[in-house]
């Protein structure tokens, strides 16, 4: 099964509202498919794998970008490093520089558009140009959308 990019919201408004409101955006939160797996980082769990229909059931899925023509070793790499951050610690201080305009994070911890953005790029081989640090789920999506719409060119 091609591995995917999930951006959602959740089902209780209270949790997303906040994130929604201060990104201008329709999705709260990212993830990664990988088959019958996701994995995400989120507020109580840090960084933790789920089956996805549990995951499924406790999120609003607002758009999904399976991620195409992925080199088998880089994936696996990048595969290998998602298991291998199960169980890291959420990233709250990069929560609280976000409206500061601060990188106040930790490189070794996430928040769930940072873990995915690292998922992503050690995916694909791509780092995007500009900040990583404050990057919300809206920027990943555009850098994932930008690049599936250049291979579908490309493919044509």
């Amino acid at each position: 099964m091609t591995p995917a990019l999930l951006f959602s919201r959740n089902r209780t408004a209270w949790l997303s509202a906040p994130i929604q409101a201060w990104t201008g955006d329709y999705a709260s939160h990212c993830a990664v498919r990988l088959g019958d797996r996701v994995l995400d980082a989120t507020l109580w769990h840090g960084v933790h794998e789920w089956g996805a229909a549990e995951w499924i059931a406790r999120h609003v899925i607002v758009h999904e970008i399976p991620i195409h023509n992925l080199d088998p070793a880089r994936l696996a790499s990048a595969n290998a490093w998602a298991m291998s951050m199960v169980g890291t610690s959420y990233d709250w201080l990069e929560i609280l520089g976000y409206p500061l305009l601060r990188n106040l994070g930790r490189d070794d911890r996430y928040v769930c558009s940072s873990w995915s953005l690292q998922w992503w790029m050690r995916a694909t081989g791509i780092t995007p140009a500009g900040r990583l640090q404050r990057f919300d789920p809206r920027h990943l999506r555009i850098a994932a959308s930008v690049r599936e719409q250049a291979l579908a060119v490309v493919d044509r």
